[in-house]
This record gives C-alpha cells, structure tokens and sequence, in this order.
C-alpha cells in the first residue's frame, strides 16, 4: 500500500510538471490563454495536484515522518507549502494576460520542489 502511494504521489507531480511544460511549450499562446483552454488545463492541474498532495500527506504519516527529524519535516513543510502555491497560482492563471506567467511560476516552484526532494534520505 505504501509504496502504491509514493507512486500516486510521483505520478501525480510527474503529469502536473509535464503537462504544464508541454502547455507552454507546444501550445501557442494564442490558444493556451483562451478562458476555455486555460480553465481547463488549470483543473485538470489542480486535481493532479490535489491527489499528489493528499498521497504525499498520506505517505508522510504512514512513514512516521514526523519522527525523522527537523531536516526531513522541514523539507516536507516546505514542499507542502509549494504546492498549496502552485495551485493558487494555476487558478490565478485564467486571468487575461497573466496565465504564462503563472504557468511558468508553477513550473519553476514544482521543480524547486522535486529539487528539495532529492535531500530526504528516503527521496520524498
């Protein structure tokens, strides 16, 4: 069960990060700021979001994570807190002429987040 979750979680923060890319990357914007193409893709964001974050949380406890240190805490506060902010930002992103700078904010602060990661010795 638990490793089924680090997976959800992975997967999760994988797709966000990849299709955000491949939403600023290969969509023009011309198409990707349209209120319909934007409301969309931050939705299907947010929910992938949402899912990784609840199986992170839910690894986080089934892990005794709390009992692994300030480092370990301090880093999976941290990236909670990323991605609370990224999923603000993707729903600020329907607003005319600020969705790429939101998008590109969102995928700057889930890299940083996969970056802090790499620090947990359990690569959460």
């Amino acid at each position: 069960m638990f490793q089924a979750l680090v997976w959800v979680h992975i997967l999760c923060m994988v797709g966000c990060f990849g299709g955000l890319l491949a939403l600023q990357l290969v969509v023009p914007a011309a198409v990707r700021n349209t209120p319909e193409v934007s409301k969309s893709a931050s939705k299907l964001f947010n929910i992938l979001i949402g899912i990784g974050l609840i199986a992170g949380v839910v690894n986080y406890v089934m892990d005794q994570g709390y009992k692994l240190g300030g480092h370990y805490n301090g880093v999976i506060g941290t990236k909670f807190m990323i991605l609370l902010a990224v999923g603000a930002l993707l729903g600020l992103s329907n607003k005319p002429g600020k969705g790429d700078a939101f998008r590109t904010a969102s995928l700057v602060l889930l890299a940083l987040a996969a970056l802090f990661g790499t620090t947990l010795p359990h690569g959460g």
